[in-house]
Order: structure tokens, then C-alpha cells, then sequence
């Protein structure tokens, strides 16, 4: 645990953003774009969008070293679409990016070369060679998914030296293709340096179906936000809260800015949050403090967990007085999803299982509540209580810090004679047609 941190300066883009939004008022909203988080101190919210309790950035940028970077979204918006000034919005990014005399490289996109020529940008559409990036005033036009970890070195040289990357990336998408957390990104990697990345998260557009190009919101900037949370309480708090929980989503838990926040909320007791005692909009310490034990408990050794003060308002207690044994389940045959075992997860409390003949994708999962809360306006309940849990040759330990019913979930059906061995949970009712 680290107590004191240097809270890190915002940078204020005045020109920059000027440059970049230069006849730009409304941008499309190709698909459901998502965040891009801002956070570093030479990072700057562009172009904010609607998000469950305010505005988060669609559009962020960031000097890096020499050079510049600048993130969408979402990979439509490299398709350069028609919808509003998007075009103009490109153009001004390459521009911004990489000066009128730089050489624009879009490998294998030729429909974004086609756009940008209407504004006197030339670009070539050929493959690159990692190993022999373009020197001098350059800007590479390339979604985020499509740059590997191997490649990240020879990219980060030459935006350091002076190059430029407009890029994007649908970070809820890349979650989904891959079945992987946000975090774990390649391209986010690089990203995170230069203080701004991918997230998970959805946006919509205003009420013209596009995506109003303003002044960004207050706190839309994580940093900002994360400031301004120092205040107990204010009207604004929710949005704030959103901010900061967005961008905690794309980083590692031992990031400078996680241990800014980890700093702010580490000596404050978590709050018990349960349908007669809600966590309102406005208390921004609570808020806090429940988002970054949200991002830390899955990391802690279950040993480690404990419960949370709000386990006994919902899900609830388990009575000390239930037997804990060693039960032995046997799973049926054909069933995939959440297949109940009829075992409940008491909070706080170790719970030991061995598995013989599950699918290889198996996973443990504690909760049947998988919905999550973070958007409403009171929460009445801690707003992410279900959780799953790997299997490492066949075993699985873990604790819960709310409790639940213990499911295995699998995408493929469950092969005849899969058992379990759960040690450490109690029976509930279970119904079986």
C-alpha cells in the first residue's frame, strides 16, 4: 500500500484542442462507440459523448515524447464516414498530428485515403515493415487491434522521435472477440504511457443521432475527475466517479494513477449498500471507495477477502450454524451456461473445488445477480456482485466477499459423468425438471 502519491498535473490543451476541432460540430457514432480515457498529464479530452451518468470521452489525444497521438472510439471512425465534420475531424488529426508536410501511411485502407484526399491529404495504403518505420514527419493511420505486442517497441521509437498515430479501438468489442479484460490490450500498453486508453464501456450519440462536438465536460478528464472527488460530496460526483471508474478499467492495479486513487479512498471503511440503505449520486468518498475495492478484491488471496459490510443486506448472511462440508455434485450431462450445483458460497469464506470431466472453457461463477448497477442513480445494492473463477488442474479456490450461488458456466455442454467435490459451501434448495 503506498500513502502518499504526487497527484499528477492536467495538462490544459488551449491550442491544441482549438486545432482539432477547427469546423467541427457534430462527429458520427458508427455503431456503439466507447471510451477513450484520458489520464496522463500530457492528455486531453476532445470530443465527449452520452454515458450512463454524464459524458466520457470519444475522442482523446496526447503527446507523447516528440510526437503525438490521437484515439477514437471506435474502428469506424477510421473508415473516415460522411456523417457530420467527421472527415474534417480526421483531416484536422492527421494535420495536428503530423503537420501539413508529414507522409500519412494507412496501411490497408484505402477508403480512408480516398476521404482525406478531398482535403489535399495524400496517403499511402501499403503494409508497413516494423522494422523500418518512416523517419522524419510521419503519422500512421492504424486501429489499435491490429498492432501485436512485438510490434509495440518499434511503434513507441517513432512516436517518440517525432512521429504520429491516429488510431482507435471498441474496447468492449476486442473484450468479447477475445474473452480477455481490456487491460490486457496490446495496443493499450503503449497507449497507458502516453496517458490515455481503450476502455470498456458504451456511448451514445445526442439527440440528432451524432455526437455533438462542444467543449468537454467538466471531469471527463480522469484526472480532473479524480481531483475533484477529493470533496466528500457534490452535484457532480456520479459523472466524476464514472470518469475515474472507466479509466480504472484499462489499467494494471499497480499504475501510478490506480495508486492515486488507492491513495485517496485507502484509510476510508467500505460502506454497507442494500435495498433500505442506498448509496446515493451525490457522496462522492463512498463512490470512490466502492469502485477501486470493486478493481482490487479479485486480486487478493481469497484468505484475503473477508466479507463487506454490505453482503448481509443483499445477498445476505449465512447462518453460522450451516453445515460446511465436503459435497460431492454431480453435473448434468448435456446442460451449458450457468449449471446450478446447488451450492451456495457463504461470504467472506474459502471455498474448495475439485472438477472431474469439464470442458476445458469451464469457470467457476458465484453470483446469479450478473447485472451491474454502476449506472443507476442510487445503488441498492453493491453494484457488481458476480464473479467467476478459473480452474487450474481442476481445481478452483476462492473466496467471496458478498457470497452466492456457485455455478460452473461453460459455452460447450457438460460431458456425461462431470463431478464435483466442493468443499467449504453450503447446501441450498435446488430443483431439478
Amino acid at each position: 500500500m503506498i500513502a502518499t502519491l504526487v497527484v499528477l498535473a492536467i495538462t490544459q490543451p488551449g491550442a491544441d484542442l482549438a486545432v482539432l476541432t477547427q469546423g467541427v460540430t457534430r462527429i458520427a457514432s458508427p455503431g456503439t462507440p466507447g471510451p477513450i480515457a484520458a489520464f496522463g498529464r500530457d492528455a486531453f479530452v476532445v470530443v465527449d459523448a452520452k454515458a450512463n451518468q454524464g459524458r466520457l470521452p470519444v475522442v482523446a489525444a496526447a503527446r507523447f515524447g516528440r510526437g503525438k497521438i490521437i484515439a477514437f472510439g471506435h474502428g469506424g471512425y477510421l473508415s473516415a464516414p460522411e456523417q457530420g465534420d467527421t472527415r474534417r475531424l480526421l483531416a484536422n488529426a492527421v494535420r495536428w498530428t503530423g503537420g501539413r508536410e508529414a507522409k500519412v501511411f494507412a496501411p490497408g485502407n484505402q477508403g480512408f485515403a480516398t476521404a482525406l484526399s478531398g482535403y489535399g491529404i495524400e496517403c499511402e495504403t501499403t503494409a508497413l515493415d516494423y522494422g523500418r518505420l518512416p523517419t522524419g514527419p510521419a503519422v500512421i493511420v492504424l486501429d489499435s487491434h491490429a498492432v501485436r505486442s512485438e510490434q509495440i517497441p518499434a511503434l513507441r521509437r517513432f512516436i517518440e522521435s517525432g512521429g504520429a498515430w491516429v488510431t482507435a479501438g471498441l474496447g468492449w468489442g476486442w473484450q468479447q472477440v477475445n474473452r480477455n479484460q481490456v487491460v490486457n490490450l496490446p495496443a493499450n500498453a503503449l497507449l497507458r504511457e502516453a496517458g490515455i486508453a481503450i476502455t470498456d464501456g458504451y456511448l451514445d450519440p445526442d439527440a440528432s443521432g451524432l455526437i455533438e462536438v462542444k467543449s468537454p465536460a467538466p471531469n471527463t478528464h480522469a484526472g480532473d475527475a479524480l481531483m475533484a472527488l477529493r470533496a466528500n460530496s457534490f452535484s457532480g460526483a456520479a459523472a466524476a466517479v464514472d470518469t475515474v471508474r472507466t479509466a480504472l478499467s484499462a489499467l494494471p492495479k499497480d499504475h501510478p494513477f490506480a495508486r492515486q486513487v488507492e491513495s485517496q479512498v485507502m484509510t476510508r471503511a467500505q460502506p454497507a449498500i442494500g435495498p433500505d440503505k442506498p448509496l446515493g449520486r451525490d457522496v462522492a468518498a463512498d463512490r470512490l471507495a466502492v469502485v477501486y475495492y470493486e478493481m482490487m478484491w479479485p486480486t487478493w488471496p481469497a484468505e484475503e477477502v473477508g466479507v463487506h459490510p454490505s453482503a448481509a443486506l443483499f445477498p445476505g448472511a449465512v447462518p453460522e450454524s450451516a453445515v460446511r462440508g465436503e459435497t460431492l455434485v454431480e453435473l448434468p450431462e448435456g446442460q451449458s451456461g450457468f449449471v446450478a450445483t446447488g451450492m451456495y458460497c457463504p461470504p467472506g469464506e474459502v471455498v474448495r473445488i475439485t472438477a472431474s470431466g469439464l470442458p476445458t472453457d469451464a469457470v467457476v461463477r458465484v453470483g446469479a445477480h450478473k447485472d451491474e448497477n454502476w449506472h443507476h442513480d442510487r445503488w441498492t445494492r453493491f453494484p457488481h456482485i458476480s464473479y467467476t473463477f478459473p480452474f487450474r488442474s481442476g481445481r478452483a479456490e476462492f473466496a467471496h466477499p458478498f457470497g452466492g450461488l456457485i455455478y460452473i458456466e461453460s459455452s460447450r455442454p457438460l460431458p456425461e459423468k462431470s463431478t464435483l467435490t466442493i468443499a467449504g459451501a453450503v447446501e441450498t434448495p435446488l430443483f431439478v425438471l
